[in-house]
């Protein structure tokens, strides 16, 4: 198959704003236009859903604001990265149903191939993202996780690093008041900082020994090949992306890094602010000061997020800048354990869904599905072909 130029990107999305994230047995890639996920059956075909989106952004112009750009984005990205996760999980699930429906000669279709149906259940909208049942379970949830990775548990763990012997007294010998949040705001918060950084690696590290989830990382190592392939402006192909490393400065493992180093500056500044503006708030006992203390942690979330955000699209733009290469140094290493090196199907899956999502014209109203044998299948190219088209040769 004729492979997709940078100059045929019908998007319009800029090589540098090329992004996405692995899925079960897939990858999705988002573009200005839309997104596509491509998955992997076990016949060796791929289906793949081309998804017309109309961001926020496109209806409110201030969200398009550095900072709350961000903070958005992060929330889209996580509405149309969990709905397209569950999608896969579901047709992983159909697709060994298909199996064992094959080997137990039950099959229909004989080669393990249900019939296709339109996609239906993906949003093609924030509207359609944020209106389903479960999105605000998820998003309770996921706050809820967030709250006791980034919040409670780092603060509950430097406070009793502040109680151990030697390092205690050390530490109160700092303030005249003694360690504390809002005594010594940045070492309280470097401490802090630390122990999220390490409960964040360690949760990574330990999810990253289910095979499962190793097919992911996989998946999520080929989704940045495919986009580093595409950012040397030239064809892309198998081989060309697996030259290229796994990592990536704009990956959303560095985000997180990035997010740490963030949290530590905004969380003494809040420690800071509440000692001097609220009147004998170093007096107030222990909890109480964490609950205020907390409740302004999770108000600034956003903020965090969004700043975040800003630094690293700076950064990521200047990787060979020495500052910027150190400030993403971490994110790399947190990488090394979210992507792992995938195979020549598994890039092919990242580049077939990367040319699927270029390939969404901005009139595009309705989702499209299809499925493909690879590459090579110049009949159903979806860099090549229209909606109607992609309707009409799917197989």
């Amino acid at each position: 198959m004729p492979q997709s130029a940078p100059h045929e990107n019908v998007s319009g999305t800029p090589i540098l704003e090329m992004g996405g994230q692995a899925v079960i047995e897939g990858v999705l890639m988002r573009s200005r236009t839309g997104y596509a996920v491509g998955l992997r059956r076990s016949t060796g075909a791929i289906i793949v859903r081309q998804v017309p989106y109309q961001p926020l952004a496109r209806k409110w112009a201030f969200l398009k604001l550095p900072i709350i750009r961000g903070a958005v984005a992060l929330v889209e990205m996580m509405a149309i990265g969990t709905r397209s996760l569950r999608w896969s999980a579901e047709e992983f699930e159909k697709d060994l149903a298909r199996q064992e429906a094959n080997h137990a000669g039950t099959d229909p279709h004989g080669e393990g191939e249900a019939e296709e149906k339109p996609a239906t259940n993906l949003p093609t909208s924030a509207k359609d993202a944020y209106k389903h049942a479960g999105f605000v379970g998820m998003i309770l949830l996921s706050l809820a996780i967030v709250v006791l990775m980034v919040v409670i548990a780092p603060n509950v763990l430097t406070t009793l690093v502040g109680k151990l012997p030697v390092i205690g007294p050390w530490l109160d010998s700092l303030h005249p008041m003694g360690f504390a949040e809002e005594n010594t705001p940045i070492v309280y918060n470097l401490i802090a900082g630390s122990f999220r950084a390490m409960i964040l690696f360690l949760y990574v590290w330990v999810i990253s020994w289910n095979s499962d989830i190793k097919r992911v990382f996989e998946y999520h190592g080929a989704e940045h090949k495919a986009v580093l392939a595409l950012e040397e402006g030239r064809e892309v192909t198998v081989a060309r992306a697996q030259a290229h490393d796994t990592l990536h400065p704009r990956c959303g493992t560095t985000f997180i890094a990035v997010v740490v180093f963030v949290s530590i500056v905004f969380f003494a500044l809040i420690a800071a602010f509440l000692s001097t503006r609220i009147s004998g708030f170093p007096d107030f006992p222990y909890w109480e000061k964490k609950l205020i203390t907390f409740g302004s942690h999770i108000l600034a979330l956003p903020l965090v997020a969004g700043t975040a955000f800003e630094l690293m699209k700076f950064c990521a733009r200047r990787p060979k800048n020495p500052i910027c290469a150190a400030f993403l140094w971490p994110g790399y290493k947190f990488q090394r354990i979210t992507t792992r090196p995938p195979d020549d199907t598994q890039v092919e899956v990242a580049i077939v869904a990367m040319l699927a999502a270029l390939a969404i014209p901005t009139d595009m109203k309705d989702p499209a599905e299809y499925v493909v044998r690879g590459l090579e299948d110049d009949e159903s190219s979806p860099a090549y072909k229209s909606k109607a088209s992609l309707q009409e040769a799917a197989i």
